[in-house]
Formats: C-alpha cells, sequence, structure tokens
C-alpha cells in the first residue's frame, strides 16, 4: 500500500491469499501483473520488511527504441 511518499508513481500489485496449502509449504501460488511502461527507471518491489536484504526489491530499466 502507498502512502504517497516514496519517489515514483505506485501502479498496484496483488496479494497472496494464504490457504492451509500455502502454509504448510505444500503448494505454490503464481501470479502475473500487466503494465504497459514507458521507457525509464523502474523498480518492483515487495511490501516486507528489509525488502532489499531478501531479493524483493528490483530495479530495471525499460529502453528507449
Amino acid at each position: 500500500m502507498s502512502d504517497g511518499n516514496e519517489p515514483g508513481t505506485f501502479v498496484g500489485g496483488m496479494q497472496t491469499i494464504n490457504s492451509p496449502e500455502l502454509l504448510d509449504g505444500v503448494e505454490r501460488e503464481n501470479a502475473c501483473f500487466h503494465v504497459d511502461l514507458n521507457p525509464g527507471a523502474y523498480a518492483r518491489v515487495s511490501e516486507v520488511p528489509e525488502p532489499a536484504e531478501k531479493g524483493l526489491l528490483k530495479s530495471f530499466v525499460v529502453p528507449f527504441e
């Protein structure tokens, strides 16, 4: 959830609804999030404590063509 203070625009996301199978580690869930991005620098982040240390903060660039 965005608080409006990040240095960019929050475009949305998704959340896992934990089933008993997921909590037991038996089952895995995949989800897709589609967004059309203009050329520029972006980041994706999982809203957990210390996301960069957990490999859950990634920056990427959409190149100009």
